[in-house]
């Protein structure tokens, strides 16, 4: 005949098995809210990015510097006559900044 034992947890095992819980449940908040701080800051730089080609498609970006772009072949050199554009846009709370450039031929 098989008997039968205890069938309940010692009171050491609730013990342990609670803490181990509450260690995974700590690292798991964490990790989240990293995960959602991160998700915030992403979003906030994409909508600046955002702006800042809204305000290239219209043009709006006044302070070009003139420069030449030199393309190097093997015994040949191209030297392109080229306008630079910086649209900088500031977001989130800290002041962070996000940059386009663009070329335009002259």
């Amino acid at each position: 005949m098989v008997k039968l034992g205890n069938r309940g947890l010692t009171l050491l095992e609730a013990i342990l098995g609670a803490a181990i819980l509450g260690i995974v449940a700590v690292s798991m908040f964490a990790l989240f809210s990293n995960a959602i701080f991160n998700l915030k800051r992403s979003g906030e730089r994409t909508e600046a990015l955002y702006n800042s080609q809204s305000i290239i498609e219209t043009n709006s970006a006044t302070s070009a510097s003139d420069d030449v772009l030199t393309i190097s072949f093997d015994d040949l050199e191209l030297d392109i006559n080229i306008s630079i554009f910086e649209v900088e846009t500031e977001y989130g709370r800290n002041g962070s900044k996000a940059s386009i450039y663009y070329f335009a031929v002259n």
